[in-house]
């Protein structure tokens, strides 16, 4: 993990780091921050909680703070893109228990940092995530699959290596600067030609 990350006395080197990071992630009821705590209690039940760390980012914490039954730190908002990048590259696994979104930033940045990611199968989450490629993707609501998820990613480090490197690549070939560029120039492109058809 960098030596760098400014929130380096955060971290455990022996721990596996979980990261969940959204806006209003904690009070939005979209987020999934209940079936989160499900999966993580859960999970601390098939992998000792003393060997994990759960890490929060986009909320402060909570007055009255869930037990998650393993360590938690609450980051609140993160403004600046070294701090994201650190922190992804500094975790062990991302985790989105969203019920419902479109095209997550939180993933595709993940994923540009080499960071599995764990999430249910819907909206343009299952267009991210390759499941058991470049992460998991769990049955919609599940807590159960989303544990059994994060456990299949987190317990095998030949695994773990092979899913980083295939979430760089989908990363580079599928969401850089000048691959979206070109989509979009293709577009206007294929519109301009009908128009002209027309």
């Amino acid at each position: 993990r960098s030596t760098l990350f400014p929130y380096t006395t955060l971290f455990r080197s022996h721990k596996k780091v979980i990261l969940f990071g959204a806006t209003s992630a904690t009070s939005d009821k979209r987020k999934g921050f209940q079936l989160l705590f499900d999966a993580i209690k859960t999970l601390a039940g098939n992998i000792s909680g003393d060997d994990l760390q759960l890490l929060i980012f986009g909320s402060s914490e909570p007055r009255h703070p869930p037990d998650f039954g393993i360590e938690t730190k609450y980051l609140g908002r993160l403004n600046d893109n070294i701090s994201l990048v650190m922190l992804y590259s500094a975790a062990d696994l991302f985790v989105l228990p969203s019920l419902e979104d479109n095209l997550p930033n939180t993933i595709m940045e993940a994923m540009a940092c080499g960071l599995p990611c764990v999430g249910y199968n819907v909206g343009g989450v299952s267009d991210m995530i390759e499941h058991r490629k470049t992460g998991y993707l769990s049955e919609p609501l599940s807590s159960e699959d989303l544990a059994s998820g994060m456990s299949w990613v987190l317990q095998d480090k030949d695994r773990w290596n092979t899913l980083s490197d295939a979430s760089v690549t989908k990363a580079k070939n599928e969401y850089a600067d000048f691959f979206i560029a070109e989509k979009y120039h293709s577009l206007y492109q294929n519109i301009l030609s009908r128009d002209s058809a027309e």
